[in-house]
């Protein structure tokens, strides 16, 4: 979807059609409302947002003054159901980064996966999924889906970061997936690590 203005235009299957709103529709106030169910959440009078929703989407908007008129898009996500066999058959990984992702994983070794936001989900969702069913998992990331079989405990990441790391890695699980968001977050992340 997307929003330039009072223009709304969809793209299916890449083709792009504008679409016609129902009358007294706000749009700044749809952007923002649909904003405030996005990780991480957003304050409420911000210009510039970019969160991820629960139905696996992305939201970018630029508001007033900073844009001349509201722009925005919501783009849903690839499914990222690979495992990291799947990116490296596919060219996306190579074998050797492969075979050292599945050791660190059965090895429980820190890992720490960053990168472009599309390639990075899917290598973290690949990552995740390569970790067995068996192992204690806590998750304080907000896109990544547990494995099936698989029982993760999953926390929000809406309380102060360095009390939920804390708290998290309190828990003491085999692995804590967190997406770190801020540099806040990865200094707590990376002390619990030490």
């Amino acid at each position: 979807i997307y929003v330039m203005g009072s223009q709304v235009e969809i793209e299916r299957n890449g083709r792009r059609d504008a679409t016609e709103l129902p009358p007294n529709i706000s749009l700044e106030a749809a952007v923002r409302a649909l904003a405030a169910g996005g990780s991480p959440r957003p304050a409420g009078d911000t210009r510039v947002v970019n969160v991820l929703l629960p139905e696996n989407a992305r939201l970018a908007a630029i508001f007033p003054p900073v844009a001349t008129e509201l722009c925005a898009t919501v783009q849903k996500l690839a499914p990222s159901g690979h495992t990291l066999s799947d990116l490296a058959l596919s060219g996306v990984l190579s074998q050797d980064a492969r075979e050292l992702l599945e050791a660190c994983v059965a090895t429980r070794r820190n890992i720490l996966l960053g990168g472009d936001g599309r390639a990075l989900h899917a290598l973290l969702q690949a990552t995740a999924a390569a970790v067995p069913p068996r192992l204690r998992v806590v998750s304080l990331a907000e896109t990544v889906t547990p494995p099936p079989e698989a029982s993760w405990i999953k926390l929000s990441t809406e309380t102060r970061g360095a009390d939920i790391v804390l708290a998290a890695a309190s828990l003491r699980p085999d692995y804590l997936v967190v997406e770190v968001t801020a540099p806040a977050l990865a200094t707590d992340v990376l002390t619990q690590c030490v």
